[in-house]
């Protein structure tokens, strides 16, 4: 039987044909369109691109970032130049305000005064009633140590009275020893830290624990230094070295704790051709914030806080000047007022309205007759000369008023210290032949003798109980 070959239908074969063209026309626009991926495919390279072409065919730039110049452009200029503050960040005083109590109701208290017993230097305490009259007798305070008596001896008492600073003058400054009235003992200030006699005392802040000092000479950190007196570690509230940075001649003079213990003032001078600068500074208690109270072209000395930290009185161009404590309000309330160095130092009421300071309402080894201005004279004999010509007056803060506080025209009166009450002013005279405390009502009347010891005495403090 013969084979025959299998044939398929024509239509069938014209279907295939169709079929197979339409496929390859699928294919060959979908490569052109993108619209297909093969997996086996190489990735495509960032720079190609489809057809046809994105909406946006330009590239953005890169993105940068721009940095502004400090100081803006047109403000080139360094800020104003400030006194710059360094001070150790540990250890840190307390930033609690310490409180503060209105006066007492009456003079019940006791004073504290130094003595020259002798050759040698000796504390007294005298006890007061609420009169302001004695109780009892002075009551030498015990000292562990002898400490002979040398020219130009002075002692401030901490505000509680039970601390002294015993300061004596050499060559570089004060020789500075704490007495404690509890133990007996007196110890140097810088036992471990400082050469003694670099600097000078200024004062004590109201803890009774640390004292003010001025550290002079090369020491690296010379300047305003808080320090703690029963180890001598220290705060630098104002470093001269960058206060002055040139080395200009220049000093802080003084300085002062508020009573709250949170800010210190001090005043700076600089003594730079061709016009010396005083300038009165504020800063806080850890050497922050230092803010510019007042400028002039003498020394600032002594300046002192009101009892509520808002007035700060001082020495200065004028003579007795006060100043609120945000730089405000500056006056002049006496050109009466002279500074020597027998350590005349005015002292506010405790109520803040007055000021009680020395003058000269005599003839003294000082002026010679011509126009009383403050000044700084040099000492002569500690026993005679500070007494000669003084008297002590008050002046009132807010008026201006100012008087003699004794009224039988005498003279040889300094160290006029307050009762704790503000009714009395106790001070040292030798109005009897010899140096002697007394005490008198402000205004004047029931003066009256408190010592009889025939011997010298300065620097009276009052204290409350």
């Amino acid at each position: 039987m013969k084979k025959t070959k299998s044939v398929l239908p024509l239509t069938l074969q014209l279907i295939i044909m169709a079929i197979v063209a339409l496929s390859l026309i699928f294919i060959f626009r979908a490569a052109n369109t993108g619209t297909f991926v093969s997996a086996t495919l190489p990735a495509e390279s960032p720079t190609s691109q489809g057809y046809p072409p994105p909406p946006t065919t330009t590239p953005f730039p890169p993105e940068t970032t721009t940095v502004e110049p400090y100081p803006p452009p047109g403000n080139t200029a360094p800020p104003p130049a400030t006194p710059t503050v360094a001070f150790t960040p540990t250890p840190q005083l307390s930033v609690t305000p310490l409180p503060t109590s209105p006066p007492p109701l009456n003079a019940e208290g006791f004073m504290t005064y130094l003595v020259r017993d002798g050759d040698n230097v000796a504390i007294y305490s005298l006890n007061t009633d609420a009169d302001g009259n004695p109780k009892g007798l002075p009551t030498q305070m015990p000292l562990a140590t002898q400490q002979p008596w040398a020219y130009g001896t002075s002692v401030l008492p901490s505000p509680n009275g039970r601390r002294f600073a015993l300061l004596q003058f050499v060559e570089s400054g004060d020789l500075v020893r704490i007495y404690d009235a509890d133990t007996g003992q007196l110890e140097p200030l810088f036992k471990p830290n400082l050469p003694a006699g670099v600097g000078h005392f200024l004062g004590w802040h109201p803890d009774n624990h640390h004292v003010l000092y001025r550290v002079d000479g090369g020491h690296a950190d010379r300047g305003l230094w808080l320090v703690n007196i029963a180890d001598g570690v220290s705060v630098i509230l104002a470093n001269q070295n960058l206060l002055s940075p040139s080395r200009v001649p220049g000093s802080i003079y003084s300085g002062a704790v508020s009573p709250d213990g949170q800010k210190v003032v001090y005043g700076l001078y600089k003594n730079i051709l061709p016009a010396a600068t005083s300038e009165l500074w504020l800063i806080n208690a850890d050497g922050s914030d230092p803010r510019l109270l007042h400028s002039s072209g003498v020394v600032f000395l002594y300046p002192m806080w009101s009892s509520d930290g808002s007035r700060i009185a001082f020495i200065g161009e004028n003579g007795l000047m006060v100043i609120m404590a945000d730089g405000s309000d500056l006056q002049t309330l006496s050109q009466n007022i002279v500074s020597t160095e027998y350590l005349y130092r005015p002292t506010w009421s405790p109520d803040g309205h007055t000021i009680a300071f020395i003058t000269f309402d005599g003839p003294n080894p000082f002026t010679n007759g011509l126009t009383l201005t403050p000044t700084i004279i040099p000492p002569g004999d500690w026993h005679t000369d500070a007494f000669i010509g003084a008297n002590i007056h008050l002046v009132d803060v807010v008026t201006g008023d100012e008087r003699s506080l004794l009224t039988d025209g005498s003279t040889g009166n300094i160290d006029p210290v307050w009762s704790p009450d503000g009714s009395q002013i106790a001070f040292v005279s030798n109005r009897s032949g010899t140096t002697e405390m007394w005490v008198v009502n402000v205004d004047g009347s029931n003066l009256r003798q408190l010592t009889n010891a025939d011997q010298y005495i300065r620097f009276p403090l009052w204290h409350r109980p």
